[in-house]
C-alpha cells in the first residue's frame, strides 16, 4: 500500500486537525497515511524557547507578536526564517528514508521548510495552508502544490511570490464527522448532547474557547455566564464557572471527541478564529460569533469572515455576549449567518486535496519513469 507523509505540528491544534483530516481521506483512497510530528525533528533548543516566546507573547503582549507577524510577512525571506528552515532537515531526511513516502502532505510551515529540502525531486510535495490569508512563512522551496481554503488565500500567496500555477484552491480540511448534516440528523445529534450532558429544551452555545487555560478565555465564559437570554453553555475549555445569569445554565466538558457532534447539536457557536475552528463551523453551517482572535493569523480569518457575512466579529467579551443574545433572539440573524456560513464551506476539502496528490503522483511517474 502506497505511504503519504503527513507531517503537521502540534502547536496550534488546527495544523494536527487538518492532517487528521487528511489522513481520513488517504484511508479512503486505499492509501496509507503516516503522520509526523514536526515538533519531534527540531532541536530542544529551539522547539522549547520559540513556543514559550509565542505562548507568552499571546497571553501577555500580543502586540509584540502582531508586529512580528507582519513584518516577516514580505516577499523576502529574513535570516530568523532562513535559519529556522535549516535546523531539523537531516531528521526530517530520516523520517523519509525510514517512511519511503510516495507523496508528502504539510499542514505546517515549518514541516514544509524541512521536507521541502529533505525529499527527492520524484516525491510530490503539497503543501496544505491551515490560514485563510497564508503568512510569507508558507512559501518554502521544495513545493510542487499549494492547497488553500478560499480565493482570498490563493491571491495572498501571488503577492507574496508563489506562481500562479502553484496554487489550488481546495479548502481547509476537516474530518469526515464535520460534512453537513441533514436536518433529521441535526434533531438527533440535539437530543444525544442534551441526554449526555443533561440538557433541557433551552438553545444549544458551543464555547470553543481553546484548549489551554488563560486569562483571555476565562475573561469570555465570565461575560456569557451574565447572559441576558436563556441558553446553556457547552464550555470546550477547561474554564472556572462562575455565577451565572437566571435563565442561563452551562456545562463543562474540555477537550472532547464528541466535538463535532457538538457543532452539530449547536444553535450558535462563540470562539476564537483558528483555522481548524472556521473550517469546521462552515462546513456545517453555524452561527458563529469571533471574539478574541489571537493577533496575526486568527485576526485575519476574522475579517475574512466578517468580510463574507458569515460570523458576528466582537470587539471584547461584553459585545461578544450581547451578539450571542442577539442571534440566539432574532431567527432571521441567525438563519444568515448559518446559510452564508455553510455557502463559504467546503467539507470536502480533505479528498479534494487527496485526489490532487494522486494527480500529482501521476504527474510525478510520466517525469520520472525510472523512480516510479
Amino acid at each position: 500500500m502506497s505511504r503519504i507523509l503527513i507531517a503537521h505540528a502540534t502547536v496550534g491544534g488546527g495544523h494536527t486537525t487538518a492532517a487528521q483530516a487528511l489522513a481520513e481521506a488517504c484511508a479512503r483512497r486505499g492509501l496509507a497515511p503516516v503522520l509526523c510530528d514536526y515538533d519531534e525533528l527540531i532541536p530542544a533548543w529551539q522547539r522549547g524557547p520559540v513556543q514559550a516566546l509565542y505562548r507568552w507573547s499571546l497571553g501577555h503582549a500580543p502586540a509584540l507578536w502582531r508586529a512580528y507577524y507582519r513584518h516577516t510577512n514580505r516577499p523576502a525571506a529574513t535570516a530568523a526564517t532562513r535559519l529556522l528552515a535549516r535546523t531539523g532537515v537531516a531528521a526530517a531526511a530520516a523520517v523519509l528514508d525510514r517512511v519511503q513516502p510516495v507523496a508528502i502532505l504539510s499542514t505546517f510551515s515549518g514541516a514544509a521548510a524541512l521536507f521541502g529540502a529533505a525529499r527527492g525531486p520524484a516525491t510530490p510535495h503539497i503543501v496544505v495552508a491551515t490560514d485563510l490569508a497564508p503568512h510569507r512563512h508558507w512559501l518554502r522551496a521544495g513545493v510542487d502544490r499549494y492547497c488553500v481554503p478560499a480565493a482570498a488565500s490563493a491571491s495572498a500567496l501571488y503577492a507574496l511570490g508563489a506562481r500562479r500555477e502553484q496554487v489550488i484552491v481546495t479548502g481547509l480540511p476537516v474530518r469526515a464527522a464535520f460534512a453537513a448534516p441533514a436536518a433529521s440528523e441535526r434533531a438527533a445529534a440535539q437530543a444525544r448532547v442534551r441526554a449526555w450532558l443533561g440538557l433541557d429544551a433551552r438553545p444549544i452555545v458551543v464555547v470553543a474557547a481553546g484548549a489551554e487555560p488563560t486569562p483571555r478565555a476565562q475573561r469570555v465564559v465570565d461575560a456569557l455566564a451574565r447572559l441576558a437570554t436563556r441558553a446553556q453553555l457547552v464550555i470546550c475549555h477547561p474554564a472556572r464557572v462562575p455565577a451565572l445569569a437566571p435563565g442561563v445554565a452551562a456545562r463543562v466538558v474540555g477537550t472532547t471527541d464528541r466535538f463535532a457532534e457538538l457543532l452539530i447539536a449547536a444553535d450558535a457557536v462563540v470562539g476564537k478564529a483558528g483555522g481548524a475552528t472556521v473550517a469546521e463551523v462552515c462546513a456545517l453551517g453555524r452561527p458563529l460569533v469571533v471574539v478574541d482572535p489571537y493577533p496575526g493569523q486568527e485576526e485575519d480569518n476574522a475579517a475574512w469572515l466578517a468580510s463574507h457575512g458569515a460570523a458576528v466579529v466582537a470587539a471584547g467579551p461584553a459585545t461578544a455576549a450581547a451578539a450571542l443574545a442577539a442571534i440566539l433572539t432574532q431567527p432571521g440573524l441567525a438563519h444568515r449567518l448559518a446559510t452564508t456560513a455553510a455557502r463559504l464551506g467546503r467539507p470536502r476539502a480533505a479528498d479534494a486535496v487527496v485526489g490532487l496528490t494522486l494527480a500529482e503522483l501521476a504527474r510525478a511517474a510520466s517525469a520520472h519513469p525510472l523512480a516510479a
